[in-house]
């Protein structure tokens, strides 16, 4: 009986020892094929992430003959970079067996499932962009070399369309974020803005003015080049040092959620050193950067009692560096280029030294009150956010009602002052924008159907405003127009209507996305840089109204875009 009894429990450890067996062998077989899977990311994330490191370093610093090949130089280092990070990620890809991985999902998904789980809304805006610019290169016999070169325009012809969308489809899935890339990026940007600075105080320090006529001394700064692009890189770093600057948490007694005081102060000096560089560079396209960062910017900043009083204190000191650049030039009149435009407008504000001073007073006292009570990092009141609405609603239609009246009485304009050129549009309004936007929806009227839906062909403008109104734009103008000045039009003359919604629907969507990691800053270590990087996109599509979409400074926006969606990405696998 006793015999009998035990038989049954001696095959029961015996099954238990057999399914343990088989569960520890599954997950032996399953660590390493992990193992092996990771093996590839982390090659991968290593190699994206040098990529990072190069376009923040090489890229912005190279280059060759001064000012006479910067364009072709930053072309072919941008393309130079991009092929070698695609040809090592696919041989990679091939060699360590994750190509045949993918095919194997689509295998097991289905097409459509894999697709959809596979690629969200920026995916789809960003292959449709890529997918009908590559139809607008096809369709614009017979220009077809041009459109896919650009080598008669900016050089932003379908070649450069497709490292952009390599870059992304690489970057945004395999590079793992870092937060000390974006302070590279931040050093890099600080020496760009104070190397500008030199050449704004006519030191030349490198010699790149030498062989230039007297007349285009002031029209070019930096390693960056032209002062319109200049300033666009510029913007860069205002926009991401200021709002670091104002989201960052310095580490407390308590816990390690922010960052160390050295870091918030950098995030300061760097922001102050954009914003000199910014009014130094004598282009009014930096005032729309500043528009939309001091406008968009408290919608998040205001969410915390820190955010409030580091944005005054922003504001503050942004005032503060235009009295600064006001000393150094009456002090110095005959060894400074001199800035002219909305630069003058706001410094000759007679208002603007009290202004000044009451944002001091009033971000000291918050600093004060705040720190006493310990209350620095508490969350403020949701009617911050909604009155900053209302200010902004309230300013925009006042400004949307004074541009009607300028324009439907222009001379009673004069009563704005020096904001009158700016208010009143007509062929010369920025510097011949006005023209070059009319032509370009003149001609584009005038398309056949197929160039009305897919366009010329990329960076094909040039080509059909010299061919159909070469006399009329010189005799207006006195010059010729290769871009419209507005990356918008650009975009629908020359790739049409459907690409240019799904470049806008990229630039919404990786907006959104960046600025949704604002709900994370206690918890994700680079929900600020992520927050950042969101607004420096903002800032760039902002001030793209008008202005040049150039293999200069553009891929390094794109490389922004990048960084947010693979942030964004990792975070949902995490979840």
């Amino acid at each position: 009986m006793a015999d009998f009894q035990e038989e049954p429990h001696a095959n029961l450890l015996l099954t238990c020892w057999e399914e343990e067996e088989e569960m520890s062998s599954s997950m032996r077989y399953r660590d390493r094929r992990q193992q092996k899977e990771d093996a590839p990311i982390q090659f991968e994330r290593a190699v994206t992430g040098l990529w990072i490191i190069l376009m923040f370093v090489v890229f912005p610093l190279i280059i060759h003959d001064a000012y006479f090949d910067l364009l072709q130089t930053k072309f072919k280092t941008f393309v130079v970079l991009t092929t070698a990070m695609f040809c090592v990620i696919v041989f990679w890809g091939i060699a360590s067996g994750r190509a045949g991985n993918y095919i194997g999902k689509i295998k097991e998904k289905g097409f459509k499932n894999w697709f959809l789980s596979t690629f969200d809304s920026t995916d789809r805006c960003m292959m449709v962009f890529i997918g009908i610019a590559g139809i607008s290169t096809l369709t614009a016999y017979p220009y077809i070399k041009e459109a896919f070169f650009g080598n008669l325009g900016r050089s932003t012809g379908f070649e450069l369309l497709l490292m952009y969308a390599m870059a992304f489809f690489i970057v945004s899935r395999y590079l793992k974020v870092q937060k000390y890339y974006f302070k590279i990026f931040l050093v890099v940007g600080d020496l760009i803005c104070l190397f500008g600075m030199t050449d704004y105080l006519n030191m030349d320090i490198m010699g790149f003015k030498k062989r230039m006529m007297a007349g285009e001394i002031s029209m070019f700064a930096s390693t960056i080049g032209n002062i319109n692009t200049y300033t666009t890189y510029v913007a860069y770093v205002v926009a991401l040092a200021g709002v670091l600057f104002i989201l960052t948490r310095i580490n407390s007694e308590e816990g390690k959620e922010g960052e160390s005081i050295g870091n918030v102060i950098f995030y300061y000096i760097s922001m102050v050193i954009g914003f000199i560089a910014l009014a130094m560079g004598n282009s009014d396209n930096g005032y729309l950067t500043l528009l939309a960062f001091f406008g968009f910017v408290p919608f998040v900043a205001f969410k915390t009692r820190r955010g409030i009083r580091r944005y005054i204190l922003t504001l503050a000191t942004y005032f503060t560096g235009i009295e600064v650049i006001n000393w150094i030039n009456k002090a110095n009149p005959t060894k400074v280029l001199g800035i002219n435009g909305l630069y003058n407008v706001i410094a000759n504000f007679k208002f603007l030294i009290p202004l000044t001073l009451i944002l001091w007073v009033i971000g000291v006292i918050l600093c004060v009150m705040d720190y006493k009570k310990n209350r620095q990092d508490e969350n403020a009141k949701a009617i911050a956010t909604k009155i900053w609405l209302v200010i902004v609603v309230i300013v925009a239609i006042l400004g949307i009602a004074v541009v009607i009246y300028a324009n439907a009485n222009p001379e009673k304009a004069a009563a704005f002052g020096g904001l009158r050129d700016y208010l009143v549009f007509s062929d010369s309004w920025g510097t011949f924008r006005g023209y070059v936007w009319r032509m370009c929806l003149e001609e584009y009227a005038k398309y056949p159907i197929l160039h009305k839906i897919f366009g010329t062909g990329p960076d094909t403008f040039v080509i059909y405003a010299l061919k159909y109104r070469a006399e009329d734009m010189i005799a207006i103008t006195g010059q010729k127009f290769d871009s419209v000045h507005n990356e918008y039009l650009q975009y629908l003359t020359t790739v049409g209507p459907i690409a240019l919604i799904a470049y806008i629907g990229v630039l919404v969507t990786t907006i959104k996305k960046g600025i949704s990691f604002i709900n994370e800053i206690k918890n994700e270590a680079v929900a600020p840089y992520i927050v950042a990087s969101a607004f420096l996109v903002l800032c760039y599509a902002v001030q793209a109204t008008v202005n040049i979409n150039l293999p200069i400074s553009t891929p390094v926006m794109w490389i922004f875009m990048m960084m947010i969606v693979a942030a964004r990405r990792e975070k949902k696998v995490m979840e």
